[in-house]
Order: C-alpha cells, then sequence, then structure tokens
C-alpha cells in the first residue's frame, strides 16, 4: 500500500468524492469513499474541498482507490 499526498478536488453528495495525487502527471484523480475519512476530516465540511490530504492508494477494481485519509502535516 503506497502513501501519498494530494488535495480533494470533488465531492459528491452521494458520499464519494475525488484526490488529485500531488505531482501527478496524468487527470486522473484517485476515489475516495467517505467512510475512508479519518476522524479529523468530515466529509460534510465545506472545507473539505481543496484540502490538502494524506492517504494510502489501493488498487480497486476500477482503478487506484485512496484510503485512510488524513490531514496533510
Amino acid at each position: 500500500m503506497a502513501s501519498a499526498t494530494g488535495k480533494v478536488v470533488r465531492v459528491m453528495s452521494r458520499g464519494f468524492g475525488f484526490i488529485q495525487e500531488d505531482g501527478s502527471k496524468t487527470f486522473a484523480n484517485i476515489y475516495f469513499h467517505a467512510t475512508d475519512l479519518s476522524p479529523g476530516l468530515r466529509f460534510d465540511d465545506p472545507q473539505l474541498l481543496g484540502r490538502e490530504v494524506q492517504f494510502n492508494i489501493e488498487e480497486g477494481t476500477k482503478g487506484k482507490v485512496a484510503r485512510n485519509i488524513r490531514p496533510a502535516s
């Protein structure tokens, strides 16, 4: 499981969103589900969008998935 940093770039009302990984040379963003946010982050917080985060990357059935998402230090 790789560790990475990035910025939350999209939050959908159905409980998921996308993170742009720092240093990524593609436009493919990494999917995340609200249940993967650490206790220090709230999905319904308007300031989540644009927030710098750290996360682990796993390979899902449809591509990369962010897990264990936490505030960047």
